[in-house]
């Protein structure tokens, strides 16, 4: 369904705006390199996701910066889904066509920029796929901080180097798991040696609340009456 709904794609992406057909040009592969054929790298389940941006909440052209989506495909989400970037140059778009982390259509903007990701709730983790505009490898392509609802840091940053898995663009896959809930990640690219673009595409997260110390306090009163209960219980056979 995908690989017909691309193809349909295609020619829409034409007649997007002239500023996001400019940004289409820099993706270029280097002189020398060919396309290779690639098979679309699998998703962790049991999470919300992949948002694959091909879903009707996300029209081509569509600015990012300030996105929310409350549903995908009509599909309620578990909290909303807010996108923020750095400047107007985030666009649902093209960027490199159909590779191994990335397919059309996706997230696709200045690579000098961050993108950050709310997901309305905590959660304990987020994986998605990323591509650059230039060669292969890139040290730290994309780097990626989990940030808690005030804002502050959950654990360190986590990046991953960018590498050509045979599209002839350098991407990868990065999973944000810094072991305790965090709210929203902040994801920054590698722009140095001539990474002027990047495409951002198919997000996965675990979409359950973390269990808060209320709610654990509130289990742990649990058992203890249920134990206490079954020790009464106990006892008044016992003399019975």
């Amino acid at each position: 369904m995908r690989a017909l709904q691309q193809r349909c794609i295609v020619p829409a992406v034409l007649f997007v705006a002239a500023s996001a057909v400019h940004a289409q040009a820099t993706w270029q592969l280097p002189d020398g390199v060919e396309a290779g054929t690639v098979v679309p790298a699998a998703l962790p389940e049991g999470m919300v996701g992949p948002v694959t941006f091909e879903e009707s909440e996300f029209p081509l052209g569509t600015t990012v910066d300030g996105l929310v989506v409350a549903t995908l495909d009509g599909i309620p989400l578990p909290a909303p889904l807010t996108f923020r970037f750095s400047s107007p140059d985030a666009t649902i778009n093209g960027g490199p066509g159909d590779i191994t982390y990335v397919q059309i259509p996706n997230i696709e903007g200045d690579a000098s920029g961050t993108l950050a990701v709310d997901f309305g709730l905590d959660v304990t983790s987020l994986t998605f796929g990323f591509a650059l505009a230039c060669g292969a490898p890139v040290v730290d392509g994309a780097v990626a901080q989990a940030l808690d609802a005030s804002g502050a840091p959950v654990g360190s940053p986590v990046s991953i180097d960018a590498l050509d898995f045979g599209s002839g663009f350098p991407e990868n896959q990065l999973v944000l798991s810094p072991g305790g809930g965090f709210r929203s990640a902040e994801i920054t690219f590698n722009s140095s040696g001539g990474c002027f673009r990047f495409a951002f595409d198919n997000v996965a997260y675990d979409g359950q609340p973390v269990p808060t110390l209320s709610t654990l306090g509130q289990a742990l009163l649990a058992l203890l009456l249920l134990a206490s209960g079954c020790w009464v219980l106990a006892l008044r056979r016992a003399r019975v």
